[in-house]
Order: C-alpha cells, then sequence, then structure tokens
C-alpha cells in the first residue's frame, strides 16, 4: 500500500504544532509546578568617608570585630583568710557555688591534705577562712591561649581579703552570673594570691579604704583564643583573597604560630590570629592590621603619600603612624626625613614608627628629644628608646634619664632599662640552650626561658637594674642613681623598686602602725631599730599547717633593702632564719607606714590603678552585683588609688600620668 507523498508532510506538521502547543502550556503561569526564577538582589555599593591619604587600608573597606578589649567576669571562691570570711550569701549564689563546687570534686577528695578535707561545699563556704568573690577582668583584643592578664576581686561575704588566695575560677563574657541566668562563652581563667590594697590595715575593717577588693596580679590566662574577624562591606572573593595575601605578606608564618596569620571564611568574612611574636602586643598587632595596605604591589608610593599627608594634614598623625607601620621597612626611606622636623607633631609620629620598626638611626634624634623637650614629650622619648637596639649611647642616655626630678621621667627611664635588661638575658639564655648537648624535647620553651629571664637580674650592668625575687611574692628592684625613692608597682608583676645609692632608717624614730601591731623603735641615732610584731589572729609562722608565734621582737639593721627582706620572709626550720612572712601588700604598707613617720630618707611612689578604671569604663550603664534581691545585696566596685582618701564617687577618667606621688604625713598629724 503505497503512502500519499504530502501525508508524511502533513503529520511533521502536525506533530510540530502539537508540541509548540504543549510548550505554551508548560510555561503558561498558573498551569506548571516549576519554580520561578528569582530577580537578582543588586546591594548599592557601600562607600566610607574616609581621608584620601588612608584610602585602600583594610579598615577603609571593612568593619573589624575584635578590636576592643572584652569585659569577662565570674563568681570565685577564696581560702586563706584570717577569718574575716564565711558570711551571708544571697540565696541564688549558695545555690551556684554548691553545684560548681560539688562538680569540681569538692566534699570528693579535692581538699584531702588541708583543714577543708571532708568538708561539704555548704559547710566550706560557711568557713571564716573562706569567702565568695566576683571576679571581674578584660582581655585585650584578639588575645591569644595563653596570654595573661591582672584579675580584679570584689568580696560578697567577707570584711577582708587580706591574705586570700583564688581557688581556679572560668571567666566569661559580660557580667558574673549565677545558675540559671545566661550562660555566655567561657575566655579565660583566674587564680593566685590577692593583692589587697598596700595603703590599707591589714585586719581592721572599718579602714579608710575598701579590704574586700583586690587583684590578682597577672593571675588571668586565656584558655580560648579570640579570633579578629574581618566583615567586608562590598562582598568580593577576589577582594577577601587580596586582603589574605596581604596579611599573610605582612606577617608571615613563624615558629609558635598554628598556621596562615588570615584565613577566608568566604567573600565577605576573614578570621585572623594573633601572631605568637605579639601575644603581649596584641593591641598594637590589632592597629596594624587595621592599617594593612590591601594593594601590596607600590609600598614605596604609599609611604611617601603617607609621609607627605603626615605633613599636610598632622591631624591624621595617629592614623599615618599606623599606616607607616602597616608597610614595614619600605617606610623607613621616607620616615627618615621627618625625624628632624620642625613641627612636633609629624616629627614625634614618624619617631614613634621608626622605633617601632626597629631603626636604629631614631636613637640620636629621641636622645636630642630626652635632653631638651618638655617633660611629657621627653617621657614618650624615653619609652621609644627603650625599644631601639642602638648600642651602649641608648643605655647611657636612659641612665641620665634616671637622675631627672620628675617623677613620670624617672619611672619611664627605669621601665625602658628594666625592658632592655630582661631581653638582653632572654637573648643570653637563648644562646646558652642553643649550645648546650640536651635532647631537644627537654629544652625549655622561649615562654618558659623569657619567664626565668624577666625572673632574676644581675647587678651591675650597662642597664642598671638588678633584681632578686622575693620568696615568690614580688621582686625587689634596685636602681643605684639619682635621689632616694621607693616606687610601687600595682598592677601587672608585683615589684617594689628602691632608687638611689643608699636608702636607710632614720634613727631617732618612732612607728606604730595597725592598732600598734607593728612597731618600729630606736631611741637615739646609735641605737639600732627595733621591730615589734603582733600577727593578727590565726596568722604567724605555720609549720605543718600548725601556726606558731604570733609574737616578734627583735633588732635589725638600717638597710631598707634588708627590711624588706625580713618582712617578706617565711620561716623555715631548715632556714632557721626569722621574717615575718608579710604578703606584698602588708610588706609595702609597712614601709609606707615608715615613710610616713618620717623614718625613711626616701620619697614614694606608687601608680594609679588603670584596670579598675578601664573596668568601670567598660561596665559603665551596666550591674557589677549578682542579680540583687534587696538593696543590701547590691554589689559596688571600689576603686582604691590614693591612700588616707576614699575614691571620689564616678570618677573614672584616666588620667594623663598613672604615677601618684604620695606626700609624707605633716608633722601636725604624726602628733
Amino acid at each position: 500500500m503505497k503512502t500519499h507523498p504530502h501525508l508524511g508532510v502533513r503529520r511533521l506538521a502536525v506533530s510540530v504544532l502539537a508540541a509548540a502547543l504543549t510548550l505554551s502550556a508548560i510555561t503558561t503561569p498558573g498551569c506548571s509546578n516549576t519554580p520561578k526564577k528569582k530577580p537578582k538582589i543588586v546591594r548599592p555599593a557601600v562607600q566610607r568617608d574616609v581621608p584620601a591619604a588612608l584610602r585602600g587600608i583594610i579598615a577603609s573597606q571593612a568593619s573589624i570585630v575584635g578590636l576592643k578589649p572584652i569585659r569577662i567576669a565570674g563568681l570565685g571562691f577564696v581560702v586563706g583568710l584570717n577569718g574575716t570570711g564565711g558570711g551571708v550569701l544571697n540565696d541564688r549564689v549558695m545555690f551556684h557555688m554548691e553545684r560548681e563546687m560539688g562538680l569540681g570534686g569538692v566534699g570528693q577528695g579535692a581538699f584531702d591534705g588541708t583543714p577543708f578535707e571532708g568538708m561539704s561545699p555548704r559547710r566550706l563556704l560557711q568557713n571564716k577562712d573562706t569567702a565568695v568573690v566576683i571576679v571581674q577582668a578584660l582581655v585585650p583584643p584578639g588575645a591569644p591561649e595563653g596570654a595573661r592578664f591582672d584579675v580584679f576581686v570584689h568580696a560578697l561575704n567577707a570584711t577582708s581579703l587580706e591574705g586570700g588566695r583564688l581557688y581556679t575560677t572560668d571567666l566569661r563574657i559580660g557580667p558574673a552570673m549565677a545558675f540559671g541566668g545566661p550562660q555566655t562563652t567561657k575566655v579565660g581563667e583566674a587564680r593566685g594570691n590577692i593583692f589587697i590594697n598596700p595603703f590599707a590595715e591589714p585586719g581592721k575593717v572599718d579602714s579608710v579604704v575598701s579590704r574586700t577588693t583586690g587583684r590578682i596580679l597577672n593571675g588571668g590566662v586565656v584558655t580560648q583564643s579570640r579570633k579578629i574577624q574581618i566583615m567586608l562591606d562590598n562582598p568580593s572573593h577576589s577582594r577577601a583573597r587580596q586582603i589574605v595575601s596581604a596579611i599573610n605578606s605582612r606577617f608571615p608564618e613563624r615558629p609558635g604560630d598554628k598556621g596562615p596569620i588570615a584565613r577566608g571564611r568566604s567573600g565577605e568574612t576573614i578570621d585572623v590570629d594573633v601572631p605568637a611574636a605579639y601575644r603581649d602586643r596584641s593591641e598594637e598587632f590589632a592597629q596594624i592590621l587595621a592599617h594593612i595596605q590591601v594593594d601590596q604591589s607600590m609600598p614605596q608610593v604609599y609611604a611617601r603619600r603617607y609621609v607627605e599627608a603626615l605633613r599636610a594634614e598632622p591631624y591624621l598623625a595617629d592614623d599615618l603612624s599606623w599606616a607607616l607601620h602597616a608597610l614595614g621597612e619600605p617606610a623607613l626611606p621616607f620616615l627618615r626625613g621627618l625625624y628632624d622636623d620642625p613641627e612636633l607633631i609629624p616629627r614625634m609620629a614618624a619617631l614613634r614608627t621608626g622605633a617601632r620598626l626597629g631603626d636604629p638611626r631614631v636613637a640620636e634624634h629621641l636622645i636630642d628629644l630626652i635632653q631638651t623637650a618638655p617633660e611629657a614629650t621627653k617621657t614618650d622619648a624615653i619609652k621609644l628608646l627603650g625599644l631601639v637596639d642602638a648600642g651602649p649611647k641608648v643605655d647611657e642616655a636612659l641612665k641620665a634619664a634616671l637622675g631627672e626630678k620628675a617623677l613620670p621621667v624617672r619611672i619611664a627611664a627605669y621601665e625602658a632599662l628594666a625592658g632592655r635588661a630582661e631581653r638582653s638575658r632572654f637573648r643570653a639564655l637563648v644562646q646558652y640552650e642553643r649550645y648546650r648537648d640536651s635532647p631537644m624535647g627537654l629544652r625549655p620553651s622561649a615562654t618558659q626561658l623569657r619567664r626565668e629571664a624577666s625572673s632574676s637580674l644581675p647587678a651591675g650592668t650597662i642597664y642598671a637594674v638588678s633584681r632578686v625575687p622575693m620568696y615568690g611574692k614580688f621582686f625587689l628592684d634596685r636602681v643605684p642613681i639619682g635621689d632616694p625613692l621607693i616606687y610601687v608597682t600595682q598592677q601587672g608583676v608585683p615589684r617594689i623598686v628602691l632608687f638611689g645609692e643608699n636608702i636607710e632608717l632614720q634613727t631617732p624614730a618612732f612607728v606604730s602602725a595597725w592598732s600598734d601591731r607593728l612597731m618600729l623603735v630606736s631611741e637615739s641615732e646609735s641605737d639600732p631599730p627595733r621591730i615589734y610584731y603582733r600577727a593578727v589572729p590565726g596568722r604567724g609562722i605555720r609549720i605543718d599547717d600548725v601556726r606558731y608565734a604570733p609574737s616578734y621582737k627583735t633588732q635589725i639593721n638600717r638597710s631598707v633593702p634588708d627590711l624588706i627582706d625580713f618582712l617578706s620572709r617565711e620561716w623555715t626550720p631548715e632556714q632557721q632564719l626569722v621574717g615575718l612572712g608579710l604578703t606584698y601588700s602588708e610588706t609595702v604598707g609597712a614601709i609606707y607606714e615608715c615613710y610616713k613617720a618620717g623614718a625613711i630618707n626616701a620619697a614614694f611612689a606608687t601608680e594609679r590603678d588603670r584596670l579598675i578604671a578601664d573596668l568601670l569604663a567598660s561596665a559603665r550603664g551596666e550591674q557589677v552585683e549578682v542579680r540583687p534581691e534587696t538593696p543590701e545585696d547590691t554589689t559596688e566596685v571600689v576603686v582604691f588609688d590614693q591612700p588616707d582618701a576614699a575614691p571620689e564617687p564616678g570618677k573614672t577618667d584616666i588620667p594623663d600620668s598613672l604615677l601618684e606621688p604620695i606626700p609624707p604625713t605633716s608633722p601636725e598629724k604624726k602628733r
């Protein structure tokens, strides 16, 4: 059977028409379940108002999260008090502490071998030698794991924290919260001996300055590294890669780092770790990071631009200084033209950057400023000169500043020389370990060597600073230059610093302190001083957890260093050496009482407390207490930074200088 020649054509046409109708039906709205194609969302590009000279740095095109210190806190447990603890606690705090102590093994062997052995958490909390405290601190931006910081404590149920030691306490972001409140991320831990205001009277509840607050110097440690995050204003994978490359080029991976410093997570987010070399300088690293120029192809062009802007726009000096620092060594040839600029602002910005970059050519310009500039500029120049390795002329210039009359200048010179002495000893220890014939696994780490280098400094070096550890309590530093001065630190590493050749007790003398519990007596110039001391009840020589000899009477020589040694030394059966075994706070307090009575031929100075001022500023508008149920439960943070004076209510501003010269007591007041 034959097919008509046009039939195949008709069938093909019908098939095409049917297919077209079917396709039309499929694509007709309402006739199919196929999802619609979503329109592309176009975000307007973010444009920041940035000075022309600073365009292209990371901070000009991204937000950097983690550049500010964070406040952390927790509820802690203190032992070792002298019968001043064990007061009534808020029910919620009591429940929280019982729960935490139970989880920590209290009542199950955690305190075996101590006077608290076998006690339940509740009995332990009610013991007169223990207390619950609020623990607070500020963690620097990007602080890496293992970084240390000062801690502030405030008692909730004790009249004095003297002699106390904080049990390991978890510190979390935000204010301290009892169980049932929101538990934020754990960032650090704190533990150690509590440093009480040394100008308060030990054992006396109604002292003018508070004894229910204190610090643990260097007692906090970061347990979880805080990553710094960069959030691009305009997400872009290529831009993110460029920023990561710029950061890793400026901070290449070195021993101690756990991989590349910067890692891109997406076209919008970059994670940044603080390099190991900046472990104790994370704030400096954060500033450099924010000012890194993304375009790394022509650093000399940007260096020239920044230097020209420093001259033309000095109000940008701080940002431009960090931008030049972020460029590194390529910026130095351009900076050197500003080292002797007639305008002080660009000159100091250039010298600051050159010193931070280790340029030895800044030394002669900084020495000139130390000799001719006003006090504030002179102090800044001393701090910068301490960073520069340019030979003995640096140390000689700093030693000359030790003899200045101005207190900030003398202290700045001491701090600079002490830092240089520590770094020199660290390098010597590294060299020793390098040539020492011992297995690599048994060699101390860089952190251990730094700790050893800072714990003892020999006398007679070019740095003019010697250091002796005082029975694990504090350092006694000697600076045999200038007028006699006793300087006391209240933050960082606890130190007593003695300036001058001979600091001695003056006779005749009569010193009576702490309700006559401490007395120093000498009837004539030839009569050697005698000390009478009666310990606070519960204090005294401890042998096998039993205290003996609560009272002392002995003759001492006139040397103030020997007096400090006697006050802080612990008596042991092996050494058979007599000492009062006082804490750092008590030792400072005893020396201060001798100074007030005119029995020491030296001036006296201490630090203001930056930690407390920073905490108050951080907590402004927040409650520090743990959900008080009644007005009586309210807990306030008390600032103590001046002896014989109550702190000014509400004053949180930090002064230009943290040094506090202490005037001697007037003759009328002595009588």
